[in-house]
């Protein structure tokens, strides 16, 4: 038995093809921002971090552009777009692993404060891309995209909490409800959802807010980067030669 997406209110046949909209939104909106797409290199956000002070390659913006071309190269395909959950866990993935690896390049590298990832990512990346097997051991539940459906969550969650979910073989059940706020919550805990009485349904934001948080937080990670050019080029390995890599 597996999980699969729900969309209350309407006919399940209506919008089936959502993503093949909202996604190329994406796509346009990251290189618009950051100039990253698959084989991009000057003018991107990651070069941006280069010192002129230091050599004609360095290992950091060298690092950080491959990493961001590849959210690039992700949100150009259309591998995933009938398959908006997989979609999901991907992208909340990627994100998530770009804005950490940046937050501790800051903390441990640079060895300057430097805030936390966003929230959104945070949560979503790691309770529910990495993590969501804790909650799939017990649960089979139903994702609700607000991207789908209209991006007003309150309204969402109110109808949802009226709704009851008929499942595959035809058995009513009761709504919980499980959006960012409640993933929050269980952040860093060891938890269990008791589903012997309801079924959970699981809220998506709207995609396009995790796509601004990251590229706003990966911005300010550049602008740090560039206020400590020589922490970076203190890196740097005389051995490295341009080429051999």
């Amino acid at each position: 038995m597996g999980y699969h997406e729900v969309c209350f209110g309407e006919d399940q046949s209506v919008n089936k093809k959502w993503l093949h909209q909202v996604q190329p939104a994406l796509y346009n909106l990251w290189v618009k921002e950051t100039k990253h797409r698959p084989g991009a290199n000057a003018g991107t956000l990651a070069c941006r971090i280069r010192s002129g002070r230091g050599p004609a390659h360095q290992s950091l913006p060298c690092a950080m552009l491959q990493e961001a071309n590849e959210v690039g190269l992700f949100l150009g395909s259309t591998c995933f777009n009938d398959n908006p959950v997989a979609f999901f866990r991907l992208y909340a993935f990627l994100l998530d692993e770009l804005t950490e690896r940046m937050h501790s390049t800051a903390q441990k590298v640079l060895r300057k404060p430097f805030s936390k990832q966003p929230k959104s990512i945070s949560i979503w990346g790691n309770v529910w891309a990495k993590h969501r097997l804790k909650i799939l051991l017990q649960h089979h539940p139903f994702i609700v995209f607000l991207d789908r459906v209209g991006d007003d969550e309150e309204q969402c969650r109110r109808q949802l909490e009226r709704e009851q979910v008929q499942d595959r073989c035809g058995n009513i059940h009761p709504v919980r409800v499980l959006d960012q706020d409640s993933l929050g919550q269980l952040q860093g805990t060891d938890w269990e959802l008791d589903s012997r009485d309801a079924s959970l349904v699981v809220v998506v934001p709207p995609l396009t807010t995790l796509l601004i948080d990251a590229v706003d937080y990966f911005k300010k990670f550049v602008s740090l980067c560039k206020e400590n050019g020589d922490a970076l080029i203190a890196l740097e390995s005389d051995r490295f030669v341009t080429g051999c890599f």
